[in-house]
């Protein structure tokens, strides 16, 4: 797959940059990743494996005497969200081959950049099962199933939550011909259950199942997650969310 071909100890892999002339670059070179340098804008999209996570939480993350998380970045000058995630995990590389267009949503920062007239041509053998759609947008021809937990504390939570989900869900499976969602809410109180359920049913799509348990402890995520193993060999792809 393309993700076989990245550097060997990468941390964080830049999917998307807003920087015409990277891109212009990028359909000229026969290596799929190249290091990442500070005018690759755009945290549209990326990927962080699990050393890359231990790093940013090991340097921005820590805990107050009251158990409250506690994010604080240190080092500067850290202006954007590019350098608190690919400067601050370090190991990053930009891909050269699979782009995702971030010319769609325009940069808070970068007002004044256009979309640069490229065509790609890094051997498709290594890319991902794609197909166009109408609009000319990527679509996944791999089945996905994304698990997510979530937790209800107080009644003004719902709406959040459902809020997210909706979100979520339609900038994921707008990439997949097949996307099933489903999410083990945990409420506080019995009285959430009826709530959550009326603004789930009206707001949802269909590919969103919705497990509901009450309980007001600490709960074990994985123990939901391992009852739904048997629906896991049913998708090709998998993401705990």
């Amino acid at each position: 797959s393309y993700l076989d071909q990245a550097p060997y100890g990468w941390k964080i892999l830049q999917f998307a940059t807003i920087a015409p002339g990277v891109m212009k670059q990028g359909v000229n070179l026969r290596d799929p990743f190249i290091s990442w340098q500070p005018y690759h804008w755009s945290t549209r999209a990326y990927m962080i494996n699990r050393e890359g996570i231990q790093t940013l939480m090991s340097k921005a993350h820590s805990t107050s005497l009251v158990r409250k998380d506690v994010w604080r970045i240190e080092e500067a000058p850290m202006v954007v969200s590019d350098e608190v995630l690919y400067e601050l995990i370090g190991d990053a590389y930009t891909a050269t081959g699979l782009w995702v267009d971030s010319f769609e949503s325009k940069s808070t920062v970068q007002s004044d950049t256009e979309s640069p007239d490229v065509t790609h041509s890094y051997p498709s053998s290594l890319l991902p099962n794609f197909r166009k759609r109408a609009n000319g947008r990527i679509k996944i021809e791999e089945s996905l199933l994304v698990l997510m937990n979530i937790r209800v504390s107080e009644k003004e939570d719902v709406e959040r939550e459902i809020n997210h989900i909706k979100q979520d869900s339609h900038a994921v499976c707008k990439f997949h011909k097949i996307c099933k969602w489903v999410i083990n809410v945990v409420v506080i109180h019995p009285s959430f259950v009826g709530i959550f359920q009326e603004e789930a049913s009206s707001q949802l799509p269909s590919n969103i199942e919705i497990m509901i348990h009450v309980s007001a402890e600490t709960f074990n995520k994985f123990a939901y997650v391992e009852k739904l193993i048997a629906q896991m060999n049913k998708y090709d792809l998998l993401l705990l969310k």
